[in-house]
């Protein structure tokens, strides 16, 4: 127990330091850009945690940070609000689109100026985006979908990614809502996760239904436009879920979906890869720990935080993990891939 308390401490003050994991004792759900602060809940509300937790009065669950952790964004209990909380103000109720009774928010801006998220209606839920200025506007829909979500944000605000009805979505101020995943045969669906610091990447998952069907990880640019992750072990496709991504855009982070869950981690020269291969090659003992998703990522990679289980005693407990020290090189065959 000493060692665990002394852990969270040293990523309390460096988290930079080296390689470590640490259970933070909450649910996380997203981490800020610089890799201090950490998001979740607990089963007392919304959590925000940088080695200690932090209660966020009248929140539900926190689901990002900005840049340094001084604003927070996620869900309140009590209206079922959207709330932006920042040091300096507190928690303020964001409020719904017209005619909608619940909101929820995703993501927020470097500056904590900008926060997307999602509105539902009797009729379907919308993604939307709000600042101080213009407060909560919808960002539309593709080909009247009645369901979507705005899931995250660039750092610089100026895009939005999430998916519209069956569609993944890139979305700026001029050019509106853009369909990415516009070659899906007509069962298919698709939904954006993520997206690097300028928003010129985007990854997410798509898939068809039937059973045993599995979501695959996608990557996209507007050059290569929906591309699928390539792994050395399950060959031109990484089955499972792209959910994070660094600012650089050079890894993209999330879950594989074969005979078991596994923590993944894609880089251009390994393909993607379970988590727990790679920190274990770096050095990191995960002898008591299962890795199973990624839900957030640093901007430099260096941090990372998720879900799986760890094992106490005798037994494995789900339980959530940060681990920090990972923006070491990629290794293909002994050789630094240079990646």
């Amino acid at each position: 127990m000493l060692a665990g308390v002394l852990l969270a401490g040293a990523l309390a003050t460096d988290l930079h330091a080296g390689l470590a994991i640490v259970d933070p004792g909450i649910g996380v759900s997203g981490i800020c850009a610089d890799g201090r602060v950490v998001v979740g809940a607990d089963d007392s509300g919304a959590i925000r945690w940088d080695g200690s937790a932090h209660a966020i009065p009248g929140g539900r669950i926190a689901v990002a940070a900005n840049q340094d952790g001084s604003v927070v964004v996620g869900s309140m209990t009590s209206p079922p609000h959207a709330f932006r909380w920042a040091e300096a103000d507190g928690l303020q109720d964001l409020g719904t689109l017209p005619g909608c009774t619940t909101s929820d928010a995703f993501g927020v801006s470097a500056d904590g100026n900008a926060v997307v998220g999602r509105s539902i209606c009797a009729s379907g839920s919308i993604p939307w985006i709000w600042d101080a200025i213009g407060g909560m506007r919808s960002l539309g829909a593709l080909d009247d979908a009645t369901q979507g979500s705005a899931r995250a944000i660039s750092r610089d605000g100026s895009v939005v990614v999430g998916f519209s009805g069956t569609h993944a979505f890139r979305w700026t101020a001029q050019d509106g809502m853009q369909d990415i995943s516009p070659a899906l045969s007509a069962d298919a669906w698709a939904e954006a996760n993520a997206t690097n610091a300028d928003g010129s990447v985007v990854v997410g998952r798509y898939g068809s239904p039937g059973v045993g069907a599995r979501p695959l990880q996608f990557r996209w640019t507007a050059a290569t436009g929906l591309a699928d992750l390539p792994s050395a072990e399950w060959g031109a496709t990484s089955p499972g879920n792209a959910l994070a991504i660094d600012g650089a855009a050079t890894r993209i982070y999330g879950s594989l979906f074969m005979f078991l869950q596994d923590a993944s981690l894609w880089s251009a020269a390994s393909g993607t890869i379970k988590l727990v291969d790679y920190a274990q090659a770096q050095g990191l003992d995960l002898s008591d720990w299962m890795l199973d998703e990624v839900v957030a990522a640093s901007d430099d990679g260096d941090v990372l935080a998720g879900i799986g289980t760890h094992r106490v005693g005798t037994a494995y407990v789900p339980a959530s993990w940060v681990i920090s020290g990972l923006a070491g090189p990629i290794f293909v065959d002994g050789f630094d891939s240079g990646d």
